[in-house]
């Protein structure tokens, strides 16, 4: 039996009498994202800075959908412990087979509230910079006034997309499991030290992800991303637990 076939053994078992916190974790992340979403676009209506219709931004009103996208970034990081809560239940799940509703709300204490919305905004920031090239070409080269072929407009989207799905787990995937398996270690640790180790254990996730793909496949249907997405970040923790040996 491969590696990858006894972590997501383990996982789950860990979903046994925990899938329905984890699938309430889902559902408040999945209902987080849109309501901002939505709210941002909402926000322009109001301000007759979008079209209700095509969701088109109008011309002359950029200062206003840049302040709606402003005051919604600060929402969302504001509550973005939620999503490390839902990471929380998961290590939770994977390592003492235990998780509740409230490891959502674990890091909205204090100075780990400040700690996490941190270590947030810098991986956010990191991603986002080293992903950013493509999206980049693409904006200044319309900016510029010259049009992209519908293929290569796909293709770029796609090599998008695939740079920042690889960026991620590169540099943020290991140290949000490490956090949310153990918090108790400086921010610079989560930040940047694990950078090396990511690179070194690349190929690992990336093994153990493609080893969902027919899962991963399913969630096009959406009623079985309610299972899939609690047993993947299940495996993701349990995994991450071993190779960092957080016990």
């Amino acid at each position: 039996m491969n590696k990858e076939r006894i972590i997501k053994q383990q996982a789950r078992e860990s979903l046994r009498g925990n899938l329905l916190v984890l699938l309430s974790g889902v559902v408040l992340t999945t209902a987080l994202i849109f309501g901002i979403y939505y709210l941002f676009f909402l926000i322009l209506t109001c301000f007759g800075a979008a079209d209700a219709e095509t969701e088109q931004v109008v011309s002359g009103m950029e200062p206003v959908c840049f302040a709606a996208l402003c005051g919604c970034a600060v929402i969302s990081f504001a509550l973005s412990p939620l999503i490390n809560g839902f990471m929380k239940a998961a290590a939770n799940a994977a390592v003492t087979k235990n998780c509740e509703i409230t490891d959502y709300f674990y890091f909205f204490s204090g100075a780990r509230y400040l700690k996490t919305v941190a270590l947030n905004l810098i991986l956010t920031l990191i991603t986002s910079l080293i992903s950013s090239p493509v999206r980049m070409f693409t904006t200044v080269w319309k900016y510029m006034g010259n049009e992209l072929l519908p293929a290569a407009e796909v293709a770029l989207s796609v090599v998008s997309v695939i740079l920042t799905v690889i960026v991620a787990m590169l540099f943020a995937h290991y140290p949000l499991c490490a956090y949310a398996l153990d918090d108790s270690r400086g921010l610079g640790y989560y930040a940047f030290a694990l950078i090396g180790f990511s690179f070194k254990n690349f190929g690992k996730l990336l093994r153990l992800t493609l080893s969902f793909a027919g899962w991963i496949l399913l969630c096009f249907f959406v009623v079985p991303a309610l299972y899939v997405v609690p047993y993947m970040e299940t495996a993701f923790l349990n995994s991450a637990r071993w190779l960092l040996a957080f016990k």
